[in-house]
């Protein structure tokens, strides 16, 4: 009986564990690259097909900051220029929009600032161009933050959505009607299943305290049983 206990208990703590812990990004299951690069979520396993999404799907709470980092690799057999630009980036609500914030930087520490997505504009630059030879590798880290100026209800369950467009091509290459790189275009974050939001969406005010509650409950529930768990044991062996 014990035995049950202690397994269920344990169950309960990882739920309560698993409950705090972001997802990975997924890679491998986006549309087919048109750009002549591979790419990595650590720099070492590499794919010629872009990540589902740059974010995983999330719930993102006042004061948090989702930080990936998305290894690229040019396999074009001449040096090319590496473009990466931000288009469509909006969101749901005006207040989850200004107070929402993207910062991208390369390995030199050059990008965009944090910017909030009501002022990034299509096409904006993720990071400088730059000319890279063949087997090169570029790490581009996205920060993605929202302030801890939201309070109660604002933007609550709001959605976010943006795209990223990776180019590889001649110096002076065209561009798209919108003044884009031509290449790949890896969704910001995963698309919402019947609906046209995305996959990161907002949690504040009433929203955040039963997501803490949920853990403190498993925890609490998990602490009472491996007492109990203890007290049986100790009854069994002052009756041996």
């Amino acid at each position: 009986m014990h035995r049950r206990l202690s397994r269920l208990a344990g169950a309960l703590v990882l739920a309560g564990v698993a409950v705090l812990l972001p997802a990975a990004p997924v890679f491998g299951v986006a549309p087919v690259a048109t750009a002549p690069v591979e790419y990595s979520a650590d720099g070492v396993a590499w794919s010629p097909t872009p990540p589902a999404s740059l974010f995983p799907a999330m719930t993102i709470v006042p004061g948090d900051t989702w930080s990936v980092t998305l290894h690229l690799r040019s396999t074009r057999g001449i040096e090319s220029v590496l473009t990466l630009a931000l288009r469509d980036a909006t969101a749901s609500d005006p207040t989850f929009e200004s107070g929402l914030a993207l910062e991208g930087n390369d390995d030199s520490g050059a990008g965009m600032p944090s910017t909030s997505f009501a002022r990034i504009a299509d096409c904006t630059e993720a990071v400088p161009p730059r000319v890279v030879a063949t087997g090169e590798v570029v790490p581009v880290t996205f920060d993605l933050t929202m302030s801890p100026a939201l309070q109660a209800a604002q933007a609550q369950n709001s959605w976010l959505r943006f795209e990223l467009v990776v180019g590889l091509a001649d110096p002076g290459a065209p561009m798209d009607a919108a003044g884009c790189p031509i290449g790949s275009v890896i969704p910001g974050v995963p698309p919402v299943a019947g609906g046209g939001g995305a996959g990161a969406v907002a949690a504040t005010g009433s929203d955040v305290a039963p997501r803490t509650a949920v853990v403190a409950v498993a925890v609490l529930a998990a602490g009472g049983l491996l007492t109990l768990v203890a007290r049986r044991r100790r009854r069994v062996a002052e009756a041996g």
